[in-house]
């Protein structure tokens, strides 16, 4: 997780998405103290840290009509689905395509199935990015929403805790 304490290095980051990079720079430290999100971060272990990636997670709900069928849409007795948004997610451009996103995303589903252990969490939500972005979770077996944002998708807590439960 993001520390105050550390000094990390963030010069030569690059995920090939100006607007991840900035974020790291200009937000990422700004919202994480300020409680908005929890950032992660994948860091080499150097003195100063090297950023190589990170993601970011909030507290949010979304509409239960948009849960792709009535089954579902059953199971949740309320306007809004309690879900955890997992916000950004950026891997540095050379380490693309060997699995870190993928270990990243898993990190996060950890982190959200022991907070779901505490407070009601129905899911992890994300709004992709771009296409690329889309494909990726949905490979990961992201469920897509339905209504006006074709970018929504959501993982089931009881998928995750398939995933982690002993």
């Amino acid at each position: 997780m993001f520390s105050q304490t550390t000094h990390y290095d963030l010069t030569g980051f690059n995920c090939g998405e100006d607007t991840l990079n900035r974020f790291l720079c200009e937000h990422l430290a700004r919202q994480h103290v300020g409680r908005l999100l929890r950032a992660y971060l994948l860091v080499t272990d150097d003195p100063t840290p090297k950023v190589l990636g990170y993601y970011t997670l909030s507290g949010s709900c979304f509409e239960k009509e948009t849960l792709p069928s009535k089954t579902q849409q059953r199971k949740v007795p309320y306007v809004n689905v309690p879900s955890v948004t997992l916000g950004r997610l950026a891997i540095h451009q050379d380490l693309q395509g060997q699995g870190w996103g993928m270990t990243l995303v898993t990190h996060a589903m950890k982190v959200v199935w022991l907070a779901s252990q505490a407070v009601g969490i129905h899911g992890m939500f994300v709004d992709a990015l771009n296409d690329k972005a889309k494909d990726f979770y949905l490979t990961l077996g992201f469920i897509p929403l339905t209504g006006s944002n074709a970018d929504a998708l959501f993982y089931p807590t009881k998928s995750i805790e398939k995933l982690f439960a002993e």
